[in-house]
C-alpha cells in the first residue's frame, strides 16, 4: 500500500478591512438604506441641504442648499424611468 498524506489544504482569503455587509444579507442582494430608496445617497444629500436651508436666515442660501433636495426628487425619478424602459 501507497503511503497517504493528509495534508490539509490551506485557503487564504483575505477580507478588506472596510467591508460592513452584514452576515445575514436577504436573497435578493438588497439590504441597508436600498431597501427604502434606491437612492439613498440622493436623498442623504437631499435632506442634509434642507436641514441647513433651514437654519439659514438668506434666502439665496436657502435656494442653494434646497436644491439638492429638488435634485433627489428629480434625479431619482429620472433614474427610475430610465431603468422602468
Amino acid at each position: 500500500p501507497s503511503p497517504t498524506s493528509s495534508t490539509a489544504s490551506t485557503k487564504f482569503v483575505a477580507k478588506c478591512p472596510i467591508d460592513f455587509k452584514p452576515a445575514d444579507v436577504p436573497d435578493d442582494g438588497i439590504y441597508g438604506t436600498k431597501r427604502v430608496s434606491r437612492h439613498p445617497t440622493f436623498w442623504s444629500l437631499g435632506l442634509l441641504g434642507a436641514g441647513t436651508a433651514l437654519g439659514s436666515p438668506f434666502v439665496t442660501e436657502i435656494v442653494m442648499f434646497t436644491f439638492p433636495l429638488l435634485f433627489a426628487f428629480i434625479g431619482g425619478y429620472h433614474q427610475d424611468y430610465r431603468y422602468a424602459r
